[in-house]
């Protein structure tokens, strides 16, 4: 797989099998996630895990371009909707692989997920969030696909 240094230019249609609802696990906890093709070469998302108490958090999900290569930004917030973080702010990743059936996103700030990965298998989304050494497994089943 090229570098992020030898990739064509990204775009989100690269990704468009991304789209659609799905509904898994996240850590064991169900969880269901949701991508649409907005407009300006943009893919907007949520993703919402739940346990038995109840919704444990939720991200506002975004995938758009800047310069030639794609970027993911995450705002991740708590069941009643206020900042995990102590600012604001979301979470960037620069996508640095992408192929027909998954992406990889790369995050240089060290307190969170500095790596996501997202690997299409038939209609299944097999991914992973890495902190450090700390990997969290996600399986999401397609529920509504391309809508």
């Amino acid at each position: 797989m090229p570098n992020s240094a030898t990739l064509p230019t990204q775009n989100v249609e690269q990704l468009k099998w991304l789209t659609g609802h799905w509904q898994g696990t996240y850590e064991g906890n169900p969880a269901t996630e949701t991508w649409a093709k907005a407009h300006n070469n943009t893919l907007i998302g949520t993703f919402q895990c739940t346990s038995s108490r109840g919704v444990r958090y939720v991200e506002l999900l975004r995938i758009f371009p800047e310069s030639e290569q794609l970027k993911l930004t995450i705002l991740h917030l708590k069941e009643d909707l206020s900042s995990v973080l102590p600012t604001e702010i979301s979470l960037e990743f620069k996508i640095t692989e992408i192929t027909e059936s998954s992406f990889t996103a790369l995050s240089p700030d060290p307190e969170f997920p500095n790596t996501m990965v997202y690997n299409l298998e038939n209609d299944k989304i097999i991914g992973y969030t890495l902190i450090d050494d700390h990997r969290r497994d996600f399986y999401l089943t397609a529920i509504d696909i391309n809508p």
